[in-house]
């Protein structure tokens, strides 16, 4: 079996995953207009993926970053298939 990512230890980890949400500062607000497009690209290839390992492999850094800022998206992630 392949090594577990930090990310895939965080969704798998619900203690580790309220720790580090409860860290995290609110979100700022966007300009109307400006959407956050590495959180909609992350977002919409996290709805593509089946499993958590493939979510991860196809999200660049920038994308990673935004699915730590946000449970919501980090809840899509661990409904995928392990």
């Amino acid at each position: 079996m392949l090594a577990r990512t930090s990310l895939e230890t965080l969704a798998r980890d619900s203690e580790a995953r309220l720790a580090h949400f409860r860290t995290l500062l609110p979100p700022t607000h966007l300009q109307r207009g400006q959407p956050d497009v590495d959180r909609l690209t992350a977002r919409a290839k996290i709805e593509e993926s089946h499993t958590i390992r493939e979510a991860l492999s196809w999200l660049t850094p920038r994308e990673r970053v935004a699915l730590l800022s946000d449970a919501a998206m980090f809840g899509q992630l661990q409904d995928r298939e392990s």
